[in-house]
Parts: C-alpha cells; structure tokens; sequence
C-alpha cells in the first residue's frame, strides 16, 4: 500500500503530519487547517504527541471544522493536564463540538481498535 503522508514541521512553530489513506493526523500545530483543506475531514483518529503550542494550535480549529459525533477521536497523554481543559474551552467556544464526545487520553499499553480500514 502506498501512503500519502501530508506534513509540515519547524522547531517551535508547527508540527503536524497526516496520513490520508489511514485518517489519522499526527499533531495539530498551525498552518494545519489551510494546507489540508477538505482533506482534514477524512480524518477519524488524530494523536496528539504532548501540549507544546507548536503541536496543538491548530487543535480548535480542527475540530471546530471537522467534529462530528464520534469522530474525529482525538488521543493525547493521559497525565497532560492541559487537553480536559481544552476540550472544555472548546465545548463553550463551538455549538457542534458540544455534542461530539470525541476527546479521550491515550492509555499506554491498551491497543487502538481502529486505525487503518
């Protein structure tokens, strides 16, 4: 299988990466949003690495565009105290993200049931 992988990276400013064949986004950094475009609606699962702002600025404005229910599932460290107060934000700041429950911390070692297919 050939995989289309979409990214972008600089040290302190944006980082995120998206492979489009598996739905899966790699970081949120800015910049996310205008490069993907349409792309970032085929998007189901989305990993979030740590809470440094040049891997999750983008964050609001992905799922502001793309939340719908059960999807995208967003993962991020479950011992990140910054992401429950993210999605709260985001819940008061975006009606639809209000009825998606799609944010959950990633447990080490539980497998994820669906990534590819």
């Amino acid at each position: 299988m050939q995989l289309t992988i979409t990214g972008y990276s600089t040290a302190l400013f944006s980082t995120w990466y998206f492979v489009e064949e598996w739905g899966v986004l790699f970081d949120a950094g800015d910049g996310l949003i205008p490069a993907l475009l349409q792309k970032s609606r085929k998007t189901d699962h989305a990993f979030i690495s740590h809470a440094d702002r040049d891997h999750l600025t983008g964050l609001i404005q992905f799922n502001q565009l793309n939340a719908r229910p059960g999807f995208p599932v967003m993962y991020y460290p479950k011992d990140a105290k910054f992401f429950p107060v993210l999605e709260a934000f985001s819940r008061q700041f975006d009606l639809l993200a209000r009825s998606c429950d799609n944010w959950g911390a990633d447990r080490p070692g539980e497998p994820v049931d669906r990534i590819a297919g």
